[in-house]
């Protein structure tokens, strides 16, 4: 994949109190391809990371977006618009909330965008024909057109 001067929005359900090593290993990997690729990075977060310890000095230094509320992750709308917003050339998401959300508001937009899904679960294809055609399936239903090219669909 191309990297010059990408536009890459880390779309992360993360809003836990510690940043972990989830947080610094995203901002490192968003300076290594400013670094290497002039890229622009910005992020999407729910709404609930605002009340958290590290929110402030992480807005401070990173172009961020937040979204839902008490009963939705995200919206149609709010999607649409950051993707109107920021224009971005990849949406990497992390964790499984903003992957339907993004890849929808993707589909909408006029120009090509990329998409990474990075999946934070253990997982491992199914060896039987039934189990494999009904995991297959599942995916799909999650994740769309795109999962078929794993498969070189």
């Amino acid at each position: 994949m191309k990297l010059d001067r990408a536009r890459v929005l880390f779309a992360a359900q993360y809003a836990a109190p510690y940043k972990g090593n989830f947080l610094p290993s995203l901002a490192m990997l968003e300076q290594r391809i400013k670094d290497r690729y002039g890229a622009v990075c910005a992020y999407l977060f729910p709404r609930k990371a605002e009340q958290q310890p590290w929110w402030d000095a992480f807005r401070l230094s990173h172009k961020v977006y937040l979204s839902g509320d008490d009963t939705k992750l995200i919206s149609k709308d709010e999607a649409d618009a950051i993707i109107r917003d920021f224009s971005p050339s990849l949406v990497h998401t992390h964790f499984e909330g903003y992957d339907k959300p993004m890849a929808a508001a993707i589909k909408r937009c006029p120009d090509f965008v990329r998409m990474v899904w990075h999946m934070h679960d253990t997982l491992s294809y199914q060896r039987n024909m039934v189990k494999a055609f009904y995991q297959r399936a599942c995916f799909f239903r999650h994740y769309g057109v795109p999962f078929l090219s794993m498969w070189g669909g």
